[in-house]
Formats: C-alpha cells, structure tokens, sequence
C-alpha cells in the first residue's frame, strides 16, 4: 500500500509505448463505433505493433480493465499490481506441497518484499504479467501427475499459450521442466504393469495429452502470431 502512494516513476521508453499500445486497444474496443462485430475485429487487427513490437496480451488487459475501472495511466499500472497478488498466490500454492503452511506463508512474505518483485509491480511492462503465467504454468505442470491428469496439462497448455501472448519467449522459462515431466511420463506410461491387457491405456492418456498440449497452445497464441 505504500508502495502504491510513493511510486511516481516518470513514464518512458518501453512502458510508453506500452500504454500507448494499450490505449489504442481501448479506442477500438470501448470508444469508436462499428457497424458490427465482424469490422471491430477488423479494427483491432489493424491496431499499431508499437515500437519494440510485442504480443498483445498485456494491451488487452489493460484496455479491458480501463472498460472497467476508468480511463488513466493509475489504472493500467495497477494491472501489474493485480499480477503480484496472483504471484504471491501462485507461489504459495507451489511451496505448499513442499512446506508446511506456516513455512509456506513466510516464504511467500519474504518473497513479496524482494525489491524487483514489488517494484516493478507499478510497471507497465511485459516482463511482471509473463512472470505471473510461468508461475502458475509451473504450478499446473506440478499438478498434471507426469502429463496424465488432463484437466490439469490444459490448464498448462493455456498458460503457455497466453504467456507467449504475453512475451515471446515466455515459454522459454518452463520448457525445460516440461520436457523433464513429459519424458518422465513417457517411462511411466510404458512400463508394463502386471496383469496389464494388450492395449496400455495409460500410454494413450499421455499420448493425448501432448497433443493436446500442443494444440490448444497454438490455438491460442496463432490468431496474433500468423
């Protein structure tokens, strides 16, 4: 809370053009007039990249929550704010399987009042809302019992999805871990479990999934991408 009242950062660079970008969104959605659905989504694809060129996702946010809570610079900003409640949560849901609660909550306090975790909080940047996604991509991946528990591995694949929404190389943060899981997975879906028929459903399962993983992750990000 003082954080929120003290910060005054001049804005510049990467987040002006961010918020520039963000405020374009929020012309074509909310403000200008279209005939129908068809040409506003026409509208927004013609919206200016900006300059350096990013995904969309934080500019859509942020004109959405403009929609919803006013038009100003505050209230783009705070959409990062929004971020860092969902990382300290993420984060606390992801140490809870390791720690006991009371440990948990420490380490998530520690966590908060890291300096660039709470100060960037006030940026409107790329980097704080692809940071919240590859926390809670982590947790999902933790959550998918070896790319077994669909429910959970989509989950996972829309987060990986929105992240390279979000940042390009989003993705790039948990790959590693995934393949890991996913290899893992694999072993497991294989192995020959005793009384086991001809047909190992356990490898069809994990089969799925990585398609699965695939396709909605693509399906996701494409419409911008290509």
């Amino acid at each position: 809370a003082w954080w929120l009242h003290a910060d005054n950062h001049a804005i510049r660079t990467d987040e002006e053009s961010h918020m520039t970008v963000a405020r374009a969104y929020y012309d074509t959605m909310f403000i200008q007039t279209h005939e129908n659905m068809m040409e506003k989504l026409v509208a927004i694809t013609n919206i200016p990249l900006g300059y350096p060129a990013h995904p969309p996702l934080l500019h859509v946010l942020g004109a959405l929550l403009m929609a919803v809570c006013g038009y100003g610079v505050d209230v783009m900003a705070s959409l990062n704010t929004l971020s860092f409640l969902l990382l300290l949560l993420g984060m606390l849901l992801i140490v809870r399987r390791f720690m006991p609660p009371w440990d948990a909550l420490y380490t998530v306090f520690v966590i908060s009042f890291t300096p660039a975790i709470f100060a960037f909080s006030r940026y409107f940047m790329t980097d704080y809302l692809s940071m919240v996604i590859v926390v809670w991509a982590v947790y999902a991946l933790m959550r998918c019992e070896w790319f077994m528990n669909t429910p959970w591995v989509f989950v996972f694949a829309l987060l990986n999805g929105l992240g390279i929404l979000s940042r390009t190389t989003t993705f790039l943060y948990f790959l590693l871990p995934s393949m890991i899981i996913a290899a893992a997975g694999l072993w497991r879906a294989v192995r020959r479990v005793p009384g086991e028929g001809v047909l190992n459903r356990r490898l069809g399962v994990w089969a799925f999934n990585c398609i699965l993983t695939i396709v909605v992750t693509v399906g996701v990000f494409s419409p911008w991408y290509f």
